[in-house]
């Protein structure tokens, strides 16, 4: 059994199932929507997450909340008292200010329990592009890897992960300050949409605009075939899919990478929680897998 903790953070936007290895272990974010703030659910409850994007297709407007150094302390206390170490791989820096709250909390934990450790890695990331490194970590955990090498992996496969994603509806990219409003117009218009990453600094970087919905998906499988790491073992055998209530689109982009690549032996599918998706809208789809490095 190992010593430490290996936690993460909702934002990941992994299947439940994945938290059932003893170790493993996340703290959920929180957004509020019509009023209500909530936790997100989205790793133990798909209909949460649906009736989610169903209310923002009705016109709400969902706004999301870092977590704070109170409650990392909370959730991490009772691990070091029982005399275990924690290793936190959490939601980008440059997409939420919970990276500084995860460090500051550790900062002050360890004053009281001296001779713990606490390890802080920022993701530069998130849904698959946290999501997909932490799953492959799951692996070397299981397999006795250390915190002092798992550490090491994940600053050196964060450089490495690879995501693309696609918004349908404009106005939601445009409300985050992500495209102007004379782009959302535009596109909107033309039928243009986005294909974004995540880039080397963490922050949402728009790749390409593409005409159609369509020939966005068949771009990702063209851009998954090139830049994907070959050769590798599970990390050129996983990739992970995430949709913001549009299963059926999930699964087809799953049938077209397939297709067109045979060594691809595990497809990882799950919702695209709020955290992210209230950024992206309803109907929004991410491709992550492990290149040789970062899209941008």
């Amino acid at each position: 059994m190992q010593n430490y903790i290996f936690f993460t953070d909702s934002s990941c936007d992994l299947p439940a199932e994945v938290f059932d290895t003893e170790g493993a272990e996340y703290y959920g974010l929180f957004y509020t929507i019509d009023g209500t703030i909530q936790l997100q659910h989205s790793l133990k409850d798909i209909l949460k997450a649906k009736e989610f994007y169903t209310a923002m297709k009705n016109g709400k407007l969902p706004r999301t909340s870092q977590i704070t150094t109170e409650e990392f302390k909370t959730a991490w206390e009772p691990i070091l008292q029982k005399g275990k170490d924690i290793l936190y791989y959490g939601i980008s820096s440059g997409l939420s200010g919970t990276y500084s709250s995860a460090l500051l909390a550790a900062n002050e934990l360890i004053e009281t329990y001296k001779g713990r450790r606490i390890e802080v890695v920022d993701s530069l990331g998130g849904s698959g592009i946290l999501g997909l490194p932490y799953y492959l970590g799951l692996i070397k955990y299981k397999q006795g890897t250390t915190i002092d090498e798992m550490k090491t992996w994940l600053e050196y496969i964060k450089t490495k992960v690879c995501g693309l994603y696609t918004a349908d509806d404009l106005f939601h990219l445009k409300r985050g300050g992500r495209i102007s409003t004379t782009s959302a117009s535009l596109g909107t218009l033309l039928d243009i949409k986005p294909l974004l990453t995540m880039n080397k600094t963490g922050h949402v970087e728009q790749l390409e605009k593409i005409k159609t919905r369509k020939k966005v998906f068949k771009r990702m499988v063209q851009i998954l075939s090139e830049h994907q790491i070959k050769n590798a073992g599970e990390l050129s055998h996983t990739i992970h899919i995430t949709h913001g209530d549009c299963l059926e689109d999930a699964l087809a982009l799953k049938d077209s990478i397939l297709e067109a690549n045979n060594h691809i032996k595990n497809v990882i599918i799950s919702g695209l929680g709020p955290i992210i998706g209230a950024h992206l809208g309803p109907n929004c789809l991410g491709l992550n897998f492990i290149g040789n490095e970062r899209l941008a």
